[in-house]
């Protein structure tokens, strides 16, 4: 039961739980934006921080007994008066193969349908498979826990 709802992402009450993502195909390819509404559970894990508008802050995935690096980011987009957080790892080629091997039926549905997609950025097109991550709070800040 979902307490909290936005966009592809949703939060009920599991304990440590920071947020359940619908696997979108920016997932395979560079990660996530992080709603306002789910923000403040990535603040209250990393001990109240989250970056300032154009800052990044490095976090770690926890996947299984394996760590890998992302980034943080608050974007600074022109025009724009909120923040905007994402979750990023463009160049964690490690990570992105893992994902692609975790969560194989979102991928090769992405995979198949890479040049319908391009065209169709809608949030319907994008959440068609329906798999999940959840984040979880670790006992060390900046570290997240993914399931």
């Amino acid at each position: 039961m979902a307490v909290l709802k936005e966009r592809s992402w949703e939060k009920d009450e599991r304990p440590n739980l920071l947020g359940i993502k619908i696997v979108d195909k920016s997932i395979f390819k560079n990660g996530s934006t992080v709603p306002l509404k789910i923000a403040p559970f990535f603040a209250e894990a990393n001990n109240g921080y989250m970056p300032e508008r154009g800052e990044k802050i490095e976090i770690r995935l926890l996947i299984g007994d394996s760590e890998y690096e992302a980034d943080l980011k608050n974007i600074n987009r022109t025009g724009v008066k909120s923040d905007t957080f994402r979750i990023r790892y463009d160049g964690n080629v490690e990570l992105k193969t893992l994902l692609q091997k975790k969560i194989i039926v979102s991928y090769e549905v992405f995979s198949g349908l890479e040049a319908q997609l391009e065209d169709d950025e809608t949030e319907e097109s994008n959440n068609i498979v329906g798999e999940t991550i959840e984040f979880y709070k670790t006992d060390k800040p900046m570290n997240t826990k993914l399931y």
